[in-house]
């Protein structure tokens, strides 16, 4: 993860937008990769599991308060 950022040049400003987007609408963002998932017959599976992923893990480390390590994730 941490290369791939790196070599696509998200820097930490670009980090804590990513993670203060997720803060407010994460479980939006979970239940609308559900409904794509669904609606592309599960051709799209692989993708939205993995931003669900994502997306769980940053409103894990939100929730126990570690904002700074959720940026950096």
């Amino acid at each position: 993860m941490f290369d791939l950022m790196g070599f696509l040049g998200v820097g930490n400003w670009v980090a804590q937008q990513i993670v203060s987007l997720i803060n407010q609408f994460g479980w939006a963002i979970i239940t609308m990769s559900i409904i794509t998932t669904i609606l592309s017959g599960g051709s799209l599976s692989v993708w939205t599991a993995s931003a669900d992923y994502i997306v769980a893990v940053v409103l894990n480390y939100l929730k126990r308060n570690l904002w700074l390590q959720a940026i950096a994730w």
